[in-house]
Parts: C-alpha cells; sequence; structure tokens
C-alpha cells in the first residue's frame, strides 16, 4: 500500500504559490539593493522561496528535490534551507503555544497525527497498533 494520497485544492496551491513567489522577490530585491552587506543575507532566501512558490504554482515536487516516498534528496536541504528553518521554527512555536492533542483516534486503535514532536504521544507510549499520517507534509506529493 503506498502513501496516502492528499486532496490539495488549487486555490490553496495558488495562494502558496503566489505567496512565496512574492516573498522571494521582495527578498531577491532586498538582496540587489543592499548588495553587498544585507544583501548577501537576502539572496539565499529569496530564491529559496521563489523556487518555492514556483514548484507550486507548477505542481511539480520534483523541483523540489522530493522524491516518490516523499523524502528530499541531499542538494533540497541546501537549496531549500531558509525555508526548511522557518518551517521547524513555526512548528516549535505552535508545540509550545498549542493545547490540542498530538494524535486523535479515528476508530479504536487507530490514530491520525500531523506531527508528534517528542513531547506527544509517540514519545510517551511507542507507536500504536495503527498510525494514519497527515497528508499536511506531503501536500505536493
Amino acid at each position: 500500500m503506498g502513501p496516502a494520497k492528499c486532496l490539495y485544492d488549487r486555490r490553496s496551491r495558488m495562494r502558496y504559490g503566489i505567496i512565496f513567489l512574492v516573498l522571494g522577490g521582495a527578498l531577491a530585491a532586498l538582496a540587489v539593493v543592499a548588495w553587498p552587506g544585507a544583501g548577501m543575507l537576502c539572496a539565499w532566501p529569496g530564491l529559496s522561496f521563489a523556487v518555492l512558490g514556483a514548484a507550486y504554482l507548477a505542481r511539480r515536487p520534483s523541483w523540489l528535490g522530493k522524491r516518490a516516498d516523499g523524502t528530499l534528496v541531499g542538494w533540497a536541504y541546501v537549496l531549500l534551507g531558509p525555508y526548511l528553518a522557518l518551517t521547524w521554527i513555526l512548528w516549535r512555536v505552535e508545540q509550545l503555544i498549542t493545547r490540542e492533542p498530538a494524535a486523535d483516534e479515528i476508530v479504536p486503535g487507530l490514530l491520525r497525527r500531523s506531527r508528534d514532536l517528542t513531547r506527544g504521544l509517540l514519545a510517551k507510549n511507542g507507536p500504536p497498533p495503527a498510525l494514519a499520517e497527515a497528508c499536511t507534509d506531503r501536500a505536493l506529493s
């Protein structure tokens, strides 16, 4: 049985693509204006977010180095470093401020979870008999 398919509507993809393209373009413009000082710090995130936005709009996860199983190839970690760092920071902040449980039981023995960041159910009890991953991290797949 392969990875679960996620319904990902066109409007959301377009919104994310446009937001990341605009952010990438703004950072790239700032990099050009402020070069060589602060511009050097803006060039890499600008490229990262612009590539991410273009991949969302074109619906091409391979542009981001995504394999069929959802993992990333090595060069993608370098290219997407600023985006991955931002995402990781936001997950951690959400984990600190949210009161939601780490997992929800859909039916007895079947849990749905989005991320389990060390404080949740899996860290305390180990994996349950069946676990359904949410599709939030596989939206481009």
